[in-house]
């Protein structure tokens, strides 16, 4: 803000600038692409309140709109993960089971010599075991 409490516009080369840092350009290629020192950013990063704060907004906006999308993939995950799982998929089920705590130790892996029938029975082993705790 200015010291009269109004606030000033950012001008075109700090526009340029928020919009290439916010791409995950590097200080030195932005300073570049907007035609100022690295320096100029530096202080414009430092002490430009204005250039501070619409950094930050688009940014934050970058982050919410990220979370969106990694919502979105999840529910299609969630799905894909249970339709492995009804389909009988030994492998997605034990890794479920590991991912959510419920059962320790290293999954074993495609090519690691397990079989798929050693994998049905440790998956028939951990159901009977959980079904005798609950009983």
């Amino acid at each position: 803000m200015r010291q009269n409490g109004t606030r000033k516009r950012l001008n075109r080369k700090q526009q340029l600038a928020v919009e290439c840092l916010t791409a995950g350009n590097s200080i030195t290629h932005s300073a570049d692409v907007v035609g100022v020192a690295r320096s100029t950013i530096y202080r414009w990063l430092n002490n430009d309140y204005e250039f501070q704060t619409a950094l930050d907004n688009v940014r934050e906006r970058l982050r919410i709109e990220a979370d969106l999308r990694i919502t979105c993939l999840l529910e299609r995950a969630i799905v894909a993960v249970s339709s492995a799982i009804d389909d009988g998929d030994a492998r997605t089920a034990l890794a479920v089971l590991k991912g959510s705590g419920l059962l320790p130790g290293a999954l074993p892996t495609r090519g690691s010599g397990v079989t798929n029938t050693e994998v049905n029975r440790t998956w028939t082993d951990i159901v009977a075991s959980l079904s005798d705790e609950n009983s």
